[in-house]
């Protein structure tokens, strides 16, 4: 394949910086003494009934910004700590010991909070975040967490070479993107039938953090549904956006389906199965060098310009990265800003596949977003979700086209074409379907239900049929694969994903022919705009069933190319061997 790699990006900065959290806190010590925010309800309390003076009132504000932001070093900080090594118990102690200072701040600043709140014309900095730490709010996600990372006992596997390894996501995620069949179908079986051990807990906690949503959406507003005010308040967004997500998805699940079809012949099976759909070809592990995968995203990118190219490169060539996965590492990937003029870092587990690159590309657009927001007062600096993920995504779908362009052969337009379909598979239907399955769950939980492991394989089971077509298999460990997703226990998350990657099919076709300063503006906006306001200048409208027509006809453009290239290479054995 070609790959044109642009020297010039890479000229400022050429040597790889090993991960470090030295730009947070020069040392463990430094940590701690940052956690103790001496004297802190003594000097909240000298704000006590003098907030009527414009002096004060702005110390008063300075105070908590200042808190904040050193918040958001201290939980930086202590996550990518504990993310790294998740067996590592001073990791742990590490960020217990942030969330205590979290809870303390938040009470000590509350009589503030309350007598700034009476104040007509005064902005409040966002106290949610640290509310959100409350024990009894994180406690059933903790749990997840630490069954499907620190307590997973993954089964042992032998890999195709030879080696020895081990059933966890990480292997997963690896063995899915190879081309052994049987590997990917040892390796599905022996992950799933270890969570599937775990299922009354899983399901339990689920049962617990949702049961805690909708008591908290009661007291917050009785009138309301806790996704409403999800929708309405945290994600900027008119609610009734969910319903023509999920209708938009459900009208065109044909399409989606062929791709299971073309999956089938591709194989020459009858019928495929979980551990097929995800496409094999040119994105195995291993394929790309980590430094291979900087210099490739960074030519993807190019079209950005010069100010987005010299922020990724920022973060990609600083120690920003913790890139390699290792026993004990949390499995996936997230971007965290520690703020406070310290560049962004990217958590992620590389593994030399496409998936990996892409995923690269993914974190770094939400590094480079939050750099670009980076102007805005503090209290604004912050994007909405659906926001952060169209940054994010953005970059994926521009990746893909970059590969879809340079192909230079049948197998490699297929391969180029094969993961741009899962791209869209992944984050615009599947995401959806997540969607639909924990609107289910909140449903059945308001109405009364209690959610045992066999109620939740059964909501999944019935929300993900339509999805399946005649082409594919699901085995009965699958049917709880629900309760491997992190992202359920984060409030709808999983919808933002459905919607940014419809404006980002949109917002990449733009960039390509041009239109990168509106993009770009849409970036620096950090959340000083609400998200569906800030969408509708970009043409963007979530509420229009329209908005979501580019992605889906993309999606059935790609298949076309699918199918014409495994037609095309088919033709080509017969000739051979003719």
């Amino acid at each position: 394949m070609k790959i044109f790699i642009c020297a010039l990006f890479i000229t400022a900065v050429t040597a790889t910086a090993a991960f470090s959290l030295t730009d947070i806190y020069a040392t463990p010590a430094d940590f701690e003494s940052a956690l103790r925010f001496d004297g802190l309800e003594k000097q909240a309390a000298a704000y006590a009934g003098r907030l009527g003076d414009p002096a004060v009132l702005q110390s008063a504000a300075d105070l908590f910004e200042s808190c904040n932001a050193e918040l958001d070093k201290l939980y930086a900080y202590s996550y990518l700590s504990y993310a790294d090594n998740t067996l590592d118990s001073r990791a742990s102690e590490q960020l217990s010991a942030m969330r205590a200072a979290a809870e303390y701040v938040d009470r000590a600043l509350m009589p503030l909070r309350t007598e700034l709140a009476a104040l007509k014309g005064v902005e409040l900095p966002d106290g949610g975040a640290m509310r959100e730490l409350a024990p009894a709010l994180r406690f059933p996600q903790e749990i997840a967490s630490i069954v499907l990372n620190a307590d997973f006992n993954a089964k042992p596997v032998t890999r195709p070479d030879g080696t020895p390894s081990s059933a966890d996501y990480s292997e997963l995620a690896r063995a899915l993107t190879g081309t052994d069949r049987d590997y990917r179908k040892a390796v599905y079986e022996a992950y799933y039938s270890t969570l599937r051990t775990h299922r009354n807990t899983l399901s339990a906690a689920m049962d617990a953090h949702v049961g805690g949503r909708l008591r908290q959406a009661r007291l917050s507003d009785p009138r309301s549904t806790y996704e409403n005010q999800i929708f309405t308040l945290r994600y900027q967004m008119p609610p009734l956006t969910g319903d023509i997500l999920i209708k938009a998805v459900y009208n065109t699940l044909s399409i989606y389906r062929r791709g299971g079809e073309l999956q089938a012949a591709r194989l020459g099976v009858e019928r495929y199965a979980p551990y097929d759909v995800e496409p094999a070809a040119g994105s195995e592990e291993g394929r790309y060098s980590y430094d291979g995968a900087r210099e490739l995203v960074l030519s993807a990118l190019k079209p950005l310009g010069r100010e987005y190219i010299s922020a990724a490169e920022r973060v990609l060539y600083s120690g920003h990265v913790n890139v390699h996965p290792k026993p004990g590492k949390q499995s996936g990937a997230f971007c965290v800003s520690p703020g406070s003029g310290i560049d962004p870092y990217i958590h992620m587990n590389f593994d030399g596949s496409f998936n990996s690159v892409s995923t690269l590309a993914h974190e770094l657009g939400h590094a480079v977003h939050f750099i670009l927001s980076a102007g805005q007062e503090p209290r604004h600096r912050d994007p909405s979700l659906t926001a952060a993920e169209t940054a994010a995504i953005t970059n994926e779908i521009l990746l893909a086209k970059y590969m879809l362009k340079e192909a230079s052969d049948f197998s490699e337009l297929h391969s180029a074409a094969s993961v741009y379909a899962e791209l869209i598979s992944s984050t615009f239907y599947n995401q959806t379907r997540l969607f639909a399955f924990e609107r289910a769950v909140y449903s059945h939980i308001q109405n009364g239900g209690a959610l045992t492991a066999d109620k939740a394989d059964e909501l999944w089971f019935s929300i993900s049929e339509p999805f399946r077509g005649g082409h594919a298999d699901i085995p009965d460990d699958a049917r709880g694969s629900w309760s491997a997703v992190p992202h359920l226990y984060r409030d709808f998350y999983v919808a933002n994903y459905a919607f940014s990657a419809a404006a980002a099919e949109t917002l990449a076709e733009n960039i390509l022919n041009g239109k990168t300063r509106e993009y770009l503006s849409f970036l620096s906006l950090g959340g000083s705009k609400p998200a569906y306001g800030a969408f509708l200048d970009l043409g963007i409208d979530f509420l229009d069933k329209k908005v979501y027509n580019d992605i889906v006809d993309r999606f059935g453009l790609l298949y076309d190319i699918m199918g014409r290239t495994m037609e095309t290479e088919h033709g080509k054995r017969e000739l051979n061997a003719a």
